[in-house]
């Protein structure tokens, strides 16, 4: 630093004690007093003094910049010492703006402490301190430019309009391009990356204006802006204008079909809650889906929609699972702390319904079969017992069927042929009816007997029609774990105890998917809430 740079920073402090001072003493005051009097600043006033008074200063420290110089008649003095135009506006913003953090923080820490913390990607709320300071910066950059643009009064309503489009055009970028690393949970799965990329967009937004401002401010202060500034001012704006633009072309690309918030901005500035969906299933029929969260609460969503919450949940540690939908799509059902529970979507009206492990629909919607795992009672027997309940929602009654004796979980019921229908590690599908318990057995058309099963699901068809999906999801043993995974879709037509090979989605690394029962799509889970719609191979064969 030049004996002349330090000369005009000595300078800036001296002619800028008063309200340096005043600062410091204001914050002193109302922080002692927030101390001594055990939380003297109600939280909601606590926010709104947050707020206002860095933004206050922002703005007068701004505003007056040049003031002194103007009132002093010390501008064209400082402009003719060995000082060039550049460094001197750099060294009158860097001082305010490095005294103005230091209250920002402090005052943040005195009055709202929870706002001071490192921004965390799984809590959008963490980052709104970080975008706080970024409003206080932006604020002071313009209202520095509009001091020297504009004399008296009428700068305070100049800074204001200069804000008024800084800072939508600022957070518009800033929340659209963050917003893609929601689209793309896997960029969290390397945090330091993904903070180093999130700096670097902070800043560069920053930089391309308040660039902008003080190239204009150095070319006003020189009076060279139409010899010197054009091609530096277009290629500014140039950018100012591509931005909102790229960012937002960016969001409507990627946009996944289901996102667990409406958007970043409301997250940030309305405390909008989040629905990060873990498991769903579609509405047969329909094209809305039931999605179930970490924290045990189900919400219904739409394509391209953030999930409404239907049900809170009992707020336990045991998650929501096995959502079922009735054929009609007029019922859900799912089980919860080892109840079967029933909601009518029209009503919100929910049925505790008897202890249970999975719910099954008949065809019309108006029954349903519950069944119970029962341990067995000799240890060396390794096939599970069932208890199977009817339930009779038109009558009003329930009936005990009794108990069933199998290895494996049941997945689907075929209620018209009065079938339970099953699917081995041997890659059969098993067909038990309820009437008389025998047993009939089918070969899936393509067995991957190399391949070891980890998991298998039937979809039961929408109402008034009888083609269940059955899907096998696999993976090579020489893997330790079942990533990638390969996934085969059958069509088994219960009319005449027929199975056909549909297609085979192979590689998939996705962590829930929700195969329709009719379309050739599903909605596959990537993560954090975010869902996309995937399309299934043309059909192989039948």
């Amino acid at each position: 630093m030049s004996s002349a740079t330090q000369s005009l920073l000595g300078k800036e402090l001296k002619q800028n004690y008063i309200i340096y001072g005043l600062s410091v003493i204001f914050l002193a005051g109302v922080w002692l007093i927030h101390w001594q009097y055990f939380g003297f600043v109600p939280k909601d006033w606590a926010q709104i003094l947050v707020v206002s008074i860095p933004v206050a200063l922002a703005g007068a420290y701004g505003l007056q910049a040049f003031d002194l110089e103007e009132n002093y008649r010390t501008r064209d003095f400082l402009l003719s010492r060995p000082l060039t135009v550049a460094s001197i506006i750099w060294t009158k913003y860097l001082c305010g703006l490095v005294i103005l953090l230091f209250f920002t923080i402090l005052w943040l820490w005195a009055l709202l402490p929870a706002a001071v913390r490192f921004p965390v990607f799984t809590d959008f709320q963490s980052f709104w301190g970080s975008a706080f300071l970024a409003m206080v910066i932006l604020i002071y950059s313009t209202c520095f430019s509009a001091g020297v643009f504009i004399k008296g009064p009428k700068k305070l309503l100049f800074g204001i309009i200069l804000n008024l489009l800084v800072l939508p055009w600022f957070f518009f970028c800033w929340l659209k391009l963050l917003s893609l690393f929601y689209f793309y949970p896997a960029t969290m799965d390397y945090p330091v990356l993904a903070y180093m990329v999130v700096f670097v967009v902070t800043l560069g937004l920053m930089i391309v204006i308040i660039g902008f401002f003080q190239r204009l401010t150095q070319l006003f202060l020189q009076n060279t802006f139409f010899e010197m500034g054009k091609k530096s001012i277009i290629i500014y704006l140039s950018v100012i204008i591509f931005l909102p633009l790229l960012s937002w072309t960016s969001n409507a690309v990627w946009q996944p079909t289901i996102c667990p918030f409406h958007s970043l901005w409301s997250s940030l500035f309305s405390s909008e809650e989040w629905f990060i969906a873990s498991q769903g299933a579609e509405q047969p029929g329909g094209d809305m889906y039931a999605l179930a969260d970490y924290r045990g609460r189900i919400g219904l969503t739409r394509k391209n929609e953030k999930p409404s919450v239907i049900y809170q949940g009992e707020h336990t540690v045991n998650q929501l699972s096995q959502i079922v939908w009735a054929p009609d799509g007029k019922k859900i059902a799912f089980f919860e702390n080892g109840r079967i529970k029933v909601m009518t979507l029209a009503t919100r009206q929910l049925w505790p319904g008897p202890q249970g492990d999975i719910p099954f629909w008949s065809a019309d919607a108006n029954q349903m079969l519950i069944i119970k795992k029962i341990s067995a009672k000799d240890p060396r027997d390794t096939a599970a017992n069932f208890q199977i309940f009817l339930v009779d929602f038109l009558q009003g009654t329930g009936i005990n069927l009794g108990s069933l004796a199998a290895a494996i979980d049941p997945l689907a019921w075929d209620s018209v042929h009065h079938n339970i229908l099953f699917v081995d590690e041997d890659w059969q599908l098993l067909l038990m009816n309820m009437r008389d318990r025998k047993l009939q057995v089918l070969n899936l058309p393509i067995r991957r007997l190399s391949e070891k099963i980890f998991f298998k699901e039937i979809i039961s068809p929408p109402l008034g029609r009888s083609v269940f999906r059955v899907a096998v999801f696999s993976f090579s043993p020489v893997l330790k774990k079942p990533l990638p995974y390969n996934v085969y879709l059958y069509d088994f037509d219960s009319r005449f105890n027929k199975v056909s090979y549909v297609s085979v989605l192979k590689g998939l690394s996705y962590l829930d998917l929700v195969i329709s029962p009719t379309a050739n799509n599903a909605l596959a889970g990537v993560g954090k809430g975010i869902y996309r719609m995937i399309q299934m191979p043309a059909r192989e064969g039948r």
